[in-house]
């Protein structure tokens, strides 16, 4: 997987030859397809371990009572919802953008993220992005998330900015320091115990593949979260 860094040396390696950054990018696609085949095979048999410990707790429900009975089933489906956000990094940068209102897509993100953020929309009705929906919609819940899983409260305010349509999300209360700033969008970076920390990766990935930017600081003690995609 990528880090910031790297992106940022691949970018420039396709300025300054494009033969070697063609070789990069089919290595690329190599790696991502082996490790496709690794978490499919790991995904399956860690979910068939987790079925046959709900199947035996149905059957036997004196189970329930066991703590490692109980350890062993939260574990199995941790370990399901870690390989299947892997996946989710993986292709977060394949996109289907088409053009999409922006009131339209707010809408589709308050209701994927089950309204927990308090959104406001400065742009014109007739505003609009070129975006995957879908792919868009998951990065932006991943930015909410965060401020979620920090008991912090968010606000996104959408408006335009000279070519491009930003979102700028505010979490209240959630200032980072330098160095979680300067790690923050790194794979497996997180400021709590037993966190993934691919949210802010994915969502890096998926707006860089839109033609975006995506920037972070700290205003006080709130944390600004600043998405531009560009025309």
């Amino acid at each position: 997987m990528y880090s910031l860094k790297d992106k940022n040396v691949l970018q420039e390696l396709k300025s300054d030859n494009a033969q070697a950054f063609d070789t990069v990018e089919r290595m690329k696609h190599q790696r991502k397809t082996e490790i496709s085949g690794i978490t499919h095979d790991l995904r399956n048999s860690v979910s068939v371990i987790h079925s046959a410990l709900q199947v035996g707790a149905m059957k036997n429900p004196e189970l329930l009572n066991n703590p490692m009975w109980n350890n062993a089933t939260q574990n199995t489906k941790e370990m399901i919802d870690f390989l299947n956000r892997i996946s989710k990094y993986r292709y977060s940068d394949e996109i289907n953008p088409s053009p999409v209102g922006v009131c339209e897509f707010l809408n589709k993100l308050s209701s994927d993220c089950n309204g927990y953020i308090s959104i406001e929309n400065e742009c014109a009705p007739t505003d609009t992005i070129n975006a995957d929906c879908d792919k868009l919609s998951y990065a932006f819940c991943e930015i909410i998330s965060n401020a979620k899983d920090a008991d912090c409260s968010i606000s996104l305010c959408a408006y335009t900015k000279k070519n491009s349509v930003c979102f700028m999300f505010t979490t209240y209360g959630g200032s980072m320091d330098e160095e979680e700033l300067s790690g923050a969008f790194e794979p497996f970076f997180s400021r709590k115990k037993d966190h993934h920390g691919l949210g802010l990766s994915i969502a890096l990935s998926t707006v860089t593949a839109h033609n975006g930017t995506i920037n972070i600081s700290n205003m006080f003690d709130d944390l600004i979260t600043e998405v531009c995609l560009y025309s």
